[in-house]
């Protein structure tokens, strides 16, 4: 199985790189290899942080878009951060989404950019989609804070 994994990211402080670097190089990690990347810059301020984070990478394996604008931090940010944390980044996530199916990935897995996966976690996916055909899963990952 062939999966799109999309992240979706943008620079909030000086360690978002940091986490985005933990979150792709998961990806990378994956004992499934059938898969395409797209990351979207939901206007990431410092675009050449990803750049230089995805050149240590396949680039037949990534697509990556900074978009122009940041469609809920425009709207909400700072005066309703509430909104904000439960609405930020969805324009980013449906654009990487669109983009994948366009590229003809009928499974698309979304990976936030302060997350990470285990070694087996699309391993598991397509074990599962292989024995059930299911066509929609919802799964964990794993986080934590600093």
């Amino acid at each position: 199985m062939k999966f799109g994994i999309v992240i979706p990211t943008y620079r909030r402080n000086n360690s978002t790189s940091k986490f985005l670097l933990r979150a792709i190089t998961s990806v990378f990690e994956q004992t499934h290899r059938d898969f395409k990347l797209y990351i979207i810059g939901d206007k990431y301020e410092q675009p050449e942080e990803v750049t230089q984070i995805l050149s240590n990478y396949p680039k037949e394996k990534i697509y990556f878009e900074n978009l122009s604008y940041a469609k809920e931090r425009d709207i909400y940010y700072p005066n309703d951060l509430k909104k904000l944390w439960c609405a930020g980044g969805t324009n980013a996530a449906n654009i990487g989404i669109t983009k994948s199916l366009q590229d003809g990935f009928s499974y698309i897995c979304l990976l936030n950019h302060d997350d990470w996966w285990d070694k087996d976690h699309l391993e598991s996916l397509n074990k599962v989609i292989n024995e059930t055909q299911a066509v929609w899963l919802c799964t964990r990952s794993t986080y934590f804070q600093e």
